[in-house]
């Protein structure tokens, strides 16, 4: 199957009899699959683009009488069959792929912050990290290093969460793991921008709520039906209005907590 231009990955097949395997000098990529072939004699997969680490399991091929070449594919963990086989059993065979816990951190706006996204994680010795996502972004400054330490500012004031997401690979075997950093601003209480209501009495989503707090310190709320005519109003807000006596339908609201205001619509649903 030499010189054929094969692409894609080599598949785990099971070939119990199979002696002599050449997948040289073809297009294949990916990791190089768990492979028992306990009757081979010749292996040549050089020349590819095979990536990762090279699966334990191979160790029971390194013997005088069986032919192994690995040599020519770049991203290989090893591009020697003898360094493979004199490895000890704390180097690479099969990677796992970093494992870091998501982040929910309160800051000031205006002001520099430096968050090790890393901190607290398992992530290998070598890795290579990028910002994939950012939803509600108000940061005016981004910067991640290699290290994983991501650097911004907040420019204004902002209710709910500024979520940056990572990935983070292992390197050789670019196994990957997602993290997500949840920005927050600690000048005001942490707010969901709710936007639906259904007062149906069920226990759930019955009341127009906010957070898990039963007031909402230094606030003021209004509400408003389609016409703008104001139908409810309350300072120091307790996460309570159930839209008695009004039918479903759009409604606005305006919630002013300290002098940060979050203005939205509200479908009540009944």
């Amino acid at each position: 199957l030499s010189d054929n231009k094969l692409n894609g990955q080599i598949p785990n097949f099971d070939l119990p009899i199979i002696q002599n395997l050449d997948l040289s000098n073809n297009q294949l990529t990916g990791n190089i699959p768990q492979l028992d072939l306990p009757l081979i004699r010749t292996l040549f997969l050089n020349r590819n683009n095979l990536t990762g680490c090279i699966p334990k399991i191979f160790k029971n091929y390194c013997s005088a009488n069986t032919i192994v070449r690995i040599s020519e594919n770049s991203s290989l963990n090893t591009q020697s069959w003898d360094d493979f086989c004199n490895l000890g059993e704390g180097n690479c065979y099969e990677c796992e792929a970093p494992v870091i816990a998501d982040k929910i951190l309160a800051f000031k706006i205006n002001e520099t912050h430096d968050v090790n996204l890393l901190e607290g994680g398992y992530v290998p010795d070598t890795f290579s990290i990028k910002m994939v996502n950012i939803k509600n972004d108000l940061l005016d400054k981004k910067d991640l290093d290699s290290s994983g330490i991501f650097t911004f500012r907040i420019k204004e004031h902002f209710f709910g969460t500024i979520d940056v997401e990572f990935e983070v690979c292992g390197q050789p075997c670019n196994k990957c793991s997602k993290v997500t950093l949840s920005i927050r601003d600690n000048y005001v209480p942490y707010i969901v921008p709710t936007s639906v209501i259904t007062p149906d009495g069920d226990g759930r989503n019955d009341v127009l709520r906010f957070n898990d707090e039963a007031a909402i310190f230094d606030s003021e709320l209004q509400i408003y039906n389609r016409w703008g005519d104001r139908i409810f109003q309350k300072m120091e807000y307790n996460n309570d209005w159930t839209a008695d006596g009004y039918p479903g339908g759009i409604y606005f609201y305006v919630l002013k907590v300290k002098d940060v205001v979050l203005k939205n619509t509200l479908t009540i649903i009944k």
